[in-house]
């Protein structure tokens, strides 16, 4: 038993690197020009219209498009190297090894992110926030009627994952000693249910819709706790200062041009994120709860990011002792 718990742990490890490699290789082989920014971000779909526009321009299928809007958009995602990454986890050490200029990850992962490395970043985009596309999916009679052994709930160990395990504990009025958190992969979360390695998880789209064709309930989700959480790329300031001009034609151009692709059910589009994801829903049941922000809302949204959602957060986070000072993340100038 000894040595297959030996062995199972060295296959572990090895996976674990390789992954690691595989990640840091991927991002290394793209262009790092000065004329190239670097972006990355993991499979939540409401990171997706950034990599469904790139993919889409960067393929020369533009039939139903104006000819100078082709060639804009091929220019401007020529400009841009972005990489889809297995994790958070993975995104942030590959931004911490300074192999980007930019990352997309929720606000809380930002925050907590800065406190660890005190990495200069500032938000260049609020990207989306979630209104029940995260969530807590399980048997809800096990909620229900606790009888004392403590209830395995997977999840992320990210700052995110974190956070959503602390408050739906705490909206269910569940002491975190009747839990047993166990770490998993995203890619994990379907199969860790499905086998019974957990009783609930904490996931989010597409796999919470899969989990949940499973016969698992919502139990709690992101529509439980308005605006907490939200979604950001964060731009070192350094690169904000020398690559402004690219960062603005994403934002405006490359990344509404994602948005707009999602919302009218693009073929294209369907296709990408299919492939990425292993679903067969289309865009708009598979964005169910994922409210995108464009680059106008922004105008609107990124003030009440910077004086009202960091300083709940990060008042949250200190709290809760995952930061060791409030945060100093606003938006890019």
């Amino acid at each position: 038993m000894k040595k297959n718990n030996l062995k199972n742990y060295v296959l572990k490890q090895r996976t674990f690197f390789l992954i690691i490699l595989t990640a840091l290789t991927t991002v290394g082989c793209h262009d790092h020009s000065a004329d190239t920014i670097n972006i990355a971000a993991n499979k939540w779909l409401g990171y997706q219209p950034l990599f469904v526009a790139h993919q889409i321009a960067n393929s020369g299928h533009h039939a139903k498009r104006q000819h100078d809007h082709q060639s804009e958009l091929e220019a401007i995602a020529h400009q841009v190297s972005a990489s889809v990454l297995p994790s958070a986890s993975t995104v942030m050490r590959v931004l911490g090894n300074q192999q980007l200029d930019a990352a997309m990850l929720t606000l809380d992962e930002a925050v907590q992110f800065m406190d660890k490395t005190s990495m200069d970043l500032c938000i260049g985009l609020v990207l989306d926030y979630s209104d029940g596309a995260d969530a807590l999916v399980g048997n809800p009679d096990i909620f229900k009627s606790y009888n004392g052994k403590p209830i395995r709930i997977g999840y992320e160990p990210t700052a995110l994952g974190g956070f959503m395990l602390r408050r739906s504990m705490e909206k269910l009025n569940i002491p975190t000693t009747s839990i047993k958190p166990i770490s998993l992969d995203p890619n994990d979360h379907i199969s860790a249910y499905k086998s019974g390695q957990v009783d609930a998880v904490i996931t989010f789209q597409p796999y919470l819709n899969e989990i949940k064709k499973m016969g698992a309930e919502v139990v709690f989700s992101s529509s439980d706790i308005k605006n907490e959480i939200i979604d950001v790329m964060v731009v070192k300031k350094e690169s904000w200062a020398i690559h402004k001009k690219h960062f603005h034609e994403l934002i405006n151009i490359l990344w509404v041009a994602g948005i707009d692709y999602i919302q009218k059910n693009d073929e294209r589009a369907t296709k990408y994120i299919q492939s990425l994801t292993g679903t067969t829903e289309d865009l708009s049941t598979s964005f169910q709860g994922i409210h995108l922000m464009t680059a106008e809302d922004n105008i609107k949204i990124l003030p009440q990011i910077e004086n009202t959602s960091i300083k709940k957060i990060s008042e949250y986070m200190l709290k809760a002792g995952l930061i060791s000072k409030p945060s100093s993340l606003t938006a890019c100038e």
